[in-house]
Order: C-alpha cells, then structure tokens, then sequence
C-alpha cells in the first residue's frame, strides 16, 4: 500500500521516514543555507508492517515544490501529515498544505502527528485542535520522530482506516477465492465489465492484497487479507 508523508519544511518527514523504515530509507536532499537537509524530491522506503508491505513516500515541504507533492500523492492510499508541535512560526504553511492536500487526495484517509513532542515547549493535541479548525475532527496522535515515539501506532491507525475503505470490495471477492474461470460470475455481482472488474484487481494486486492468475481468472486474497475478512465474517 503507498503512503504518503505531508507536511511543512523541517516538521519531520524524512526522519519520520528513516526511523519507520529503517535500513530501506533513502532520501534526495540538499544542504539549505542554515546548515540543515532539506528533501529536495522525496523520501522513500519500504516497510513489512502488520503482514502488510507499505511503500512510504516522504514529499518535500518548501511552498515551490507543491508539483511534487501532487505528483507523489497521486494513488496514496493513506496521508500521513505532520506538524511541527514546537513551532506555531509554520502554522500558515500547516494550513497551506493541508488545503492544497485536500484538493488532490480527496478523501484518502489522514492521521496527523503533532510531532516533536519531546521538545518542552511542544504543544498538545488540544492546544492543535484550537489552532486549526480543520483539525477538529480529525486523528491527531503525539509522537517525536526523533526518539520514535507513537510512530507504529500512528501507522496502525492510519493502515486500519485506509484497509477499511477497501474491505467492502475484498469481502465480495472473498466469496470467489481460489475458483477458477470466476470472473463472468464476479463481475455480474460487481455490476461492472470484465475490463472494469480487472482495473479493481490489478489495483489490489499492486498493493499485494490480493494475487490474480489472469488466464485461469482466478483471486486469492493474501493470508493477512484472508483472516481480516473471515474475523469479519464470524
């Protein structure tokens, strides 16, 4: 599954992506004229976590490289957005960003860290949620990126909203799991075409939910898929 990290410049995206990810991360920066790093096109790794393999795209923060950001986000199936808790000086490029990510994500699933919580003037969720009133109703979870604090439950909350939107789709094609030449039958139930039906699944596929033999026209969903939707059942 893609995940996308969003947020201002230097709130914590590439750290964010190198103590999730470990060893995988890798990033294209350069140096700024404070001394400091900054991603310059993106960040990325790539993450075994719950049984579920994520690809994690980490996107420059400065206000010119919005074009990157778009392109980056484009098919992410979670946001992961990031505040710098410590500094309200980047409260207007929060807004900023989350506005612009709101235009071309759509309604992708967004858990957002108020991050640095390990600095003593770093503010709470609360104080967040008065300062930006788009945040109101949203998932806010504290965490310092630097001391990777909270990042595997940021991530549980986010994978478990975003498998949530597909699991509609995936417990009807539990029905057909291992059947041969099912896909007349699938498709009638779906009420789509054979070619929209196989636009669904290679779009699962690719996320390596679900693994397709084209000729036969049989699915399987992987294990951790399998026992999600038969928990379901029960």
């Amino acid at each position: 599954m893609k995940i996308v990290v969003l947020g201002p410049f230097h709130a914590g995206k590439s750290t964010f992506v190198k103590q999730f990810c470990g060893e995988t991360a890798m990033s294209l920066d350069k140096m700024g004229r404070d001394g400091l790093a900054t991603t310059v096109a993106m960040d990325f790794g790539v993450k075994e976590f719950e049984d579920i393999k994520l690809f994690v795209f980490g996107t420059p923060g400065m206000s010119h490289f919005s074009t990157i950001r778009e392109i980056l986000s484009n098919g992410a199936d979670g946001i992961v957005f990031i505040i710098d808790a410590a500094d309200p000086s980047k409260d207007k490029e929060v807004g900023e960003i989350w506005a612009e990510a709101r235009k071309y994500v759509g309604n992708v699933p967004i858990v957002v860290l108020a991050n640095k919580q390990d600095l003593p003037n770093s503010r709470s969720t609360t104080e967040l949620r008065n300062t930006f009133e788009f945040l109101k109703k949203c998932k806010i979870i504290e965490t310092s990126t630097k001391n990777k604090t909270h990042l595997d439950q940021a991530m549980h909350e986010l994978l478990k909203r975003s498998l949530d939107k597909v699991l509609p789709l995936i417990s009807k094609l539990n029905k057909y799991h291992g059947q041969m030449k099912s896909f007349d039958q699938l498709s009638n139930d779906l009420g789509v075409t054979k070619i929209e039906l196989k636009k669904y699944l290679r779009f699962l596929e690719v996320r390596e939910l679900i693994h397709v033999d084209y000729f036969l026209e049989m699915l399987w969903l992987s294990p951790t898929i399998k026992q999600i939707v038969d928990k379901l059942k029960q």
